[in-house]
């Protein structure tokens, strides 16, 4: 692809419009993780409520494990 201008946007995006085979092509380029950021902020906020519900902190423990899971299972959603 002969690239004819690009750009770099927000926290690791990019683009890029170029020729090739007598195509225009546009090039876009961003990472899923900042994607994600308004879900896994969402996981955060339910689960740091969830925490402050329930008295003692044997629940971080229990919590904890979910918040990695469902932030890891949003990632490999939107990465398919």
């Amino acid at each position: 692809m002969k690239e004819l201008v690009s750009q770099e946007f927000g926290e690791g995006g990019s683009a890029a419009l170029g020729l090739e085979g007598g195509s225009a092509v546009l090039t876009v380029k961003y990472p899923v993780s900042q994607l994600a950021t308004p879900i896994t902020e969402l996981i955060d906020s339910t689960i740091d409520q969830l925490e402050a519900a329930i008295p003692g902190d044997w629940d971080s423990a229990v919590l904890e494990p979910i918040r990695a899971a469902a932030k890891a299972e949003v990632i490999k959603l939107l990465s398919e």
